[in-house]
């Protein structure tokens, strides 16, 4: 995926009202926008809402490969890998399914140092 293509889907996806207003100052791994928006970065410079996060889960599974399948066949699959092997799977409350090249870990990791809740 292009960036001139993801760079539109993550300013809608995060609900940015313009790009022209949006000024990202990244601290480990963690994004202030202009708006005071917190944003994660799941590698290779993809960042995700937080909030937006359902679950960060294994992509090993039979169910989760299922799930993976389903998403790219309805058009709701976000590949944030950069060609790299999946390791983590976000699930996000919009149905979408967000790949990450990122340990499940990692990812819960830095949800949990910048103010994300973890159960």
């Amino acid at each position: 995926m292009s960036g001139a293509v993801f760079a539109p889907f993550i300013l809608w996806y995060t609900g940015c009202p313009d790009a022209s207003q949006c000024f990202g100052v990244e601290t480990c791994g963690f994004t202030l926008w202009g708006d005071g928006m917190r944003l994660v970065n799941i590698g290779f410079g993809n960042l995700v809402s937080p909030e937006k996060i359902v679950s960060v889960v294994s992509p090993d599974s039979a169910p989760v490969k299922r799930m993976i399948q389903d998403a790219r066949e309805n058009q709701r699959l976000v590949d944030g890998t950069a060609g790299r092997r999946t390791r983590a799977v976000l699930v996000m409350n919009s149905g979408h399914v967000v790949l990450s090249a990122l340990q499940t870990e990692t990812i819960a990791g830095r949800l949990r140092d910048n103010g994300g809740e973890l159960a």
